[in-house]
C-alpha cells in the first residue's frame, strides 16, 4: 500500500476517535472525498464515488457508525435537531455511504433514548405540570419521534414510577389510607390509570386490613352466640382446643442378644405430645379469646394472656397461669396474631 494512502487512513482513523463537532466533520469530509486518491474522468465519477463508499465501509465500518452516533448525541445535547444539525448528518450520510435504513435505525435508537432520558427527569417529582407536557410535546416534534412512540415511552415512564412508589408502599404488608390517597393522586398527575387484577386486589383488601388492625377501628362481626356487655367480637373461626401432655417412653438396651434381662440396661425418654381435647369454634372480642367447643366452652381473658407464638396451623397461647392451650386453625392465623396483639398492647 503506498505511503499517502496509508497516511491518509491513519488521519481519518484519528479523526475518527475525535470528539465530533463541525470542524472535524468538514476536516473529515475533505479527507474522505480524496480517499482513496481515485483519478477517474468525470463520466466514471458516479461509479468512482460508489466503489470509494464501498471502500470506506471495509475499512473503517465500526469507525463510522460510532463517530456518527457520537455526532448524533452531541447534536442532541441542547435537545433540538436544528436546520444545521441535519444538514450536517445528512453530510455524514452522504460521506459514509450510510442506508436510509442504517440512519433511522440509528436515530430511533438514540432519540428514543434521549427522549426517555428526558421523560425520566421531567416526572422525577412525581408530577407533570403543564409546562413540562408542552416542552415534552415540543421536543417529540423537534426530534422528529413518531407521536405515538413518544406517547409509548411517557406511559412506560410512568407507569414504572407508579409500580415503584406502589411497592415501597407496600413494603411493609401494610396499605394506610393515606398511601393510598398519594397512589391516587400520583396516578392522576402523571396521567395514567391503576388497574389490578382479582389477586392483587385480594392482597390490598388484607394489607389495609392488617393496618386497620394496627391503627383504627377493628371491623367486627356478628358472633353466633351471646357475648358480654360492651362486649365485640373481631374474629372466628373453626378450631381445635390442643394441649400439650408429656409420656415416657423406656427403651432396653443389652450388650449382647444372649444378655439377661438383668443385664439390660433401661433408658426413659419424655416426650410432649400434643392432644386436641375439643373441637369447636373460637372467638377473639375485645375482652378475651372464647372456645365453643363440643365438649365445653373455654374462656382466657386478655389480663390472663402472658405471651402468644403464631404458628403456620395455629396459635399457642401462654397464660399467666394455668394450661397453655394450642388453638388449632388453618385460615386467619395472622389477622387474629395481628388483634390479638394489639388488645394485648392496649392493656399496657
Amino acid at each position: 500500500m503506498e505511503p499517502e494512502v496509508l497516511k491518509k487512513k491513519s488521519l481519518i482513523r484519528s479523526l475518527l476517535k475525535k470528539d465530533p463537532d463541525k470542524s472535524v466533520v468538514e476536516e473529515l469530509g475533505k479527507l474522505l472525498v480524496g480517499y482513496p486518491d481515485l483519478k477517474v474522468p468525470l463520466k466514471d465519477l458516479a461509479s468512482a464515488t460508489a466503489r470509494l463508499k464501498v471502500e470506506l465501509r471495509k475499512n473503517f465500518g465500526k469507525e463510522l457508525t460510532k463517530f456518527y452516533r457520537k455526532f448524533l448525541e452531541k447534536c442532541l445535547e441542547d435537545q433540538v435537531l436544528s436546520p444545521a444539525d441535519w444538514k450536517a448528518l445528512h453530510q455524514l450520510k452522504t460521506l459514509f455511504g450510510f442506508t436510509n435504513a442504517q440512519v433511522e435505525r440509528i436515530h430511533n435508537q438514540m432519540v428514543m433514548r434521549h427522549y426517555s432520558k428526558t421523560v425520566d427527569q421531567a416526572i422525577a417529582d412525581k408530577k407533570l405540570n403543564p409546562r413540562e407536557r408542552t416542552f415534552l410535546k415540543t421536543m417529540q416534534q423537534n426530534l422528529k419521534l413518531h407521536p405515538q412512540v413518544a406517547e409509548k415511552i411517557y406511559r412506560d415512564k410512568a407507569s414504572e414510577m407508579v409500580q415503584r412508589t406502589f411497592i415501597t408502599a407496600l413494603s411493609d404488608e401494610r396499605l394506610s389510607p393515606k398511601e393510598e390517597e398519594e397512589l391516587e393522586s400520583l396516578a392522576h398527575h402523571l396521567g395514567v390509570r391503576i388497574d389490578y387484577d382479582q389477586k392483587t386486589k385480594n392482597i390490598l383488601d388484607r394489607y389495609r386490613l392488617f393496618w386497620l388492625i394496627e391503627n383504627g377501628d377493628i371491623p367486627t362481626i356478628e358472633p353466633a352466640l351471646k357475648l358480654g356487655r360492651n362486649e365485640k367480637c373481631y374474629f372466628t373461626a373453626d378450631a381445635n382446643w390442643c394441649e400439650l401432655h408429656s409420656i415416657t417412653k423406656s427403651a432396653r438396651y443389652g450388650s449382647t442378644a444372649q444378655a439377661s434381662e438383668e443385664g439390660d440396661q433401661v433408658q426413659r425418654q419424655i416426650f410432649q405430645e400434643l392432644n386436641v381435647k375439643d373441637s369447636g369454634r373460637i372467638y377473639l372480642t375485645n375482652k378475651r379469646i372464647l372456645f365453643s367447643g363440643e365438649k365445653r366452652q373455654r374462656s382466657i381473658p386478655h389480663f390472663r394472656i402472658k405471651d402468644f407464638v403464631p404458628m403456620e396451623n395455629g396459635v399457642q397461647i401462654h397464660r399467666k397461669s394455668g394450661v397453655n392451650p394450642f388453638l388449632q386453625f388453618e385460615l386467619g392465623v395472622d389477622v387474629f396474631s395481628l388483634i390479638l396483639a394489639r388488645h394485648l398492647r392496649d392493656l399496657h
